[in-house]
Parts: structure tokens; sequence; C-alpha cells
């Protein structure tokens, strides 16, 4: 006899019930099935497991030789029928997918996210005010990227495009397909935000998580994990700078700039004037982070400064600061607040190498913008002055 299926229940991976909701749609909805089942084994067989097929493989031949026959068809509607066959490898599989999941859903009938994550998102809205779609899109992304077995099962849709990734967050998110593509568009909330990165005209095939990108991983770790502000979740990207610990008697050489920068920039912060920015050169350990400090005390400011590395120290790029910016503005654009970004060479060099050129022209234009239109001041440090140069001939900073 068949080996009958095991209780849905418990799992022995840290998946949560609604990650595996959507591994159940992945492989029997969205066509995963045909990349994940081979002739006699799984592509996977962690996630084999966790959906409870891994016993076919280890179903011995008295057991298959058991199994019920698929229907017989006929070869001519008067001729004699085929013989009845054992059912394939494939099709014991799909069988058992299909009885996996009935149980499942009978045990969880309307899994969610998990508490932390619910919250998360809920607090996330009302800061940069995102709708249920873009908050169903952050979670999907963050449970993708922090469960492996739910990201494993999205790789086995194999490379696909942007068309059929819509389609597939539709089956698995409940919502209509061009709704989806609003919100993952370029002027979507989510993309202007920081938070995603999808390019809708790209003909590039790649993996799910590949063609939702995320350049802040340790964002997606946080919305599922964090618990504190709402502001909390976005410490990797950007961070509150401690106090000063110079005052203005130090700086006595800058006298004349700093009076003229006070005043300004008190009517800015009054005035939310958008557009204002300030380039501060000079060479390395002359107390330029101390300055941008030391003026933001004097102006009952907040300042913040764009993370330059990670979690774990290491350097972000170029791209993911430059979504962290984004971030900033968007979350903290309502505050008295300003920002400093140092090292700003990085943003501003130029490469040669073909991989590079298109994402850099989008991101300067993206920056020349910003640099007329954004909301909240920002000091820009530079050790390079030649870079520094560069920039201010082709967009003035002020």
């Amino acid at each position: 006899m068949p080996k009958p299926t095991r209780k849905s229940g418990p799992h022995s991976h840290d998946t949560c019930p609604l990650a595996i909701a959507w591994m159940f749609k992945l492989m029997l909805d969205c066509s995963g099935h045909r990349g994940f089942i081979n002739h006699c084994c799984f592509s996977d067989d962690d996630v084999a497991r966790e959906l409870g097929v891994y016993w076919l493989i280890e179903d011995d031949d008295s057991e298959e030789e058991d199994a019920v026959p698929v229907p017989v068809f006929l070869t001519h509607r008067s001729g004699p029928s085929k013989k009845a066959r054992k059912p394939s490898f494939h099709e014991r599989t799909l069988a058992a997918l299909r009885a996996e999941r009935k149980l499942f859903d009978k045990a969880f009938p309307n899994p969610s996210l998990p508490d932390n994550l619910q919250a998360n998102l809920e607090n996330l809205a009302l800061l940069i005010g995102l709708d249920e779609i873009e908050q169903k899109l952050i979670g999907f992304c963050s449970l993708m990227n922090t469960d492996t077995l739910l990201d494993d099962c999205c790789n086995q849709l194999g490379y696909i495009g942007f068309n059929r990734l819509t389609r597939v967050l539709s089956i698995l998110l409940d919502v209509p397909q061009n709704d989806l593509r609003v919100r993952l568009s370029g002027e979507g909330r989510l993309v202007q935000s920081g938070l995603i990165e999808t390019n809708l005209r790209s003909s590039a095939r790649n993996h799910v998580s590949d063609l939702l990108g995320f350049n802040n991983k340790d964002l997606l770790f946080s919305v599922r994990h964090h618990q504190g502000s709402a502001i909390g979740l976005f410490q990797s990207a950007f961070r509150p700078t401690p106090d000063s610990l110079l005052c203005a008697d130090d700086f006595t050489h800058l006298s004349v700039p700093l009076n003229i920068a006070r005043p300004y920039l008190q009517q800015v912060l009054e005035e939310k004037k958008l557009g204002v920015n300030i380039l501060i050169y000079g060479p390395p350990g002359t107390g330029k982070s101390q300055l941008t400090r030391m003026l933001a005390n004097e102006l009952c400011a907040e300042l913040y400064e764009i993370a330059c590395t990670d979690n774990n120290g290491d350097p972000i790029d170029r791209r993911g600061r430059l979504c962290a910016l984004r971030s900033a503005m968007s979350v903290l654009g309502q505050q008295k607040t300003l920002l400093v970004l140092d090292e700003i060479e990085d943003l501003f060099s130029g490469s040669s190498e073909l991989a590079m050129l298109a994402g850099q022209e989008r991101q300067k234009g993206w920056i020349n913008r910003m640099l007329e239109e954004n909301p909240i001041p920002c000091f820009w440090l530079t050790n390079n002055m030649a870079a520094a140069k560069t920039e201010c001939n082709t967009r003035p900073f002020r």
C-alpha cells in the first residue's frame, strides 16, 4: 500500500505557516514542481522534507507496485485499451503534494504574518505611508530573504522575467497583477523610498529574489525581527550621530562661512526649503564630521548619517548608499532633521566598465534631481576635491 502522508503540524524547520502556504502555491499553482521533481528525486531535499513528500524517495519497490494506476486511455475509439501502468515518480509526487496541501490547509486555514513582522509592517506603513498591497510586498520580501526554504522554493521557478514575477506574486498575495505593476514601478512608493529596486523595462530573466532587488538586506531582517521604534528599522541604512566633541571655539578659522551657514540653515529648517546641500571638503582627520555635529547641536536639529558599512562592518556599495539616502528622505522628511553623507567621492566616481555605465547614469540623474528637490538639508563630506569639483560643475551645491 502507498505510504500515508504525515499530518500537517509543527515542522522541523523554523518556517512559519504563511511561508509554507506560499511554498505549496509555488509548487502547485505556479508550476514550481517542474523544476522541483526530477526523474526519481528532488532538486531540493530540504524543501521536499518540509512539504512532506521526501518519503517518496525512500519508498521501496514493493510499495510502488501496489500504487493506484493512472486512468486508462484508449488508443482508438473501438480499439483495445492500453495496459494500466504504474504512476511515475512525478505523478506520485504531485498527488502527495496535493494531499499534503489539503492537510495543511485544514490545520492552518488562514495563516498570517509572524507577530513581529506584522507589527513592523504596520509601523512602517504609518511612517512612510504604505498601503495594504505595498505592505504585502514588503512582508513577502522579508520572509523570502529570512527563510531559506521559502527562498529555495522560489528558486524552483528558475529564471523568470518581470511579467511572470507579477503573475506569481498575484497568486501568492491574492492581488491583481496590474496593481502589483503599479506598486513596483519606478514611480511607486517602494522604489522612490529606496526599499525595492525593480526595472519594468528590463528583459533580463533571473530568480525571484534577484528581480525583487533589496539593496539593504539588513532592513529586511529588521522588518522580520525588530522590536522597537519604527525608525529603528532603518538603523542599517541611517542612524543618529553622536554629539559633537568640539565646539564653535574649535572652528574659529571657519568663522566667516559658519556665520553664513548658521542663519541660512535656521531659515531652511523653519521654512522647510527644498534642495539645500552643503559641501564640506577637508583632508582626513580635520574635523568634518565634528563640524556637522556641532552645527546640528546649535540648531537643535537631529543629525542622521547615511551608513557606509553594514551590520557586519562590510562596506555598503554605491547603489546601497543611494537607496539608504532615498529611505532617509522618505522617513525623516517631516522632522527637524539634517543628513550627513561621508566619503561622497565613492558616490560620484566614474567608471569605464560597461557593467556599471547604465546604472551610474540612472543614479546620476536621480542625484541631480535630488540635489534640487531633497526635503532634508544635506552635508556632503569629501576628502577628494577633484571628485567634489566634478559634481559641482554638473549641479552646484548650495
